[in-house]
């Protein structure tokens, strides 16, 4: 069985969360980018379907693809550098 990491989840505003090293069990991948996981940089998807790395209030656009989001589903940046999403309460 694969083991749930969820070391940093902040929620900061409605709609965007930003997320640390995250592994999902049950997570789909929806935008297969490969992102590199650079030190002190924190990615987020927003409610648009953005997707932003931030590191001290600097926000950086990664990706001009956007994610087309469907309510109840949880987006984020994979330990893979891809963007996954999983439904919320699971």
């Amino acid at each position: 069985m694969e083991v749930l990491q969820v070391p940093l989840r902040l929620r900061v505003k409605s709609g965007v969360w930003l997320c640390g090293d995250m592994t999902m069990v049950d997570s789909e991948k929806v935008l297969e980018l490969g992102l590199p996981r650079p030190e002190g940089w924190l990615y987020f998807v927003t409610g648009d379907g953005s997707v932003y790395k931030v590191q001290d209030g600097q926000r950086e656009l990664v990706s001009e693809e956007k994610v087309q989001r469907e309510q109840g589903y949880n987006y984020f940046v994979d330990t893979d550098g891809d963007v996954a999403r999983k439904p919320w309460g699971t």
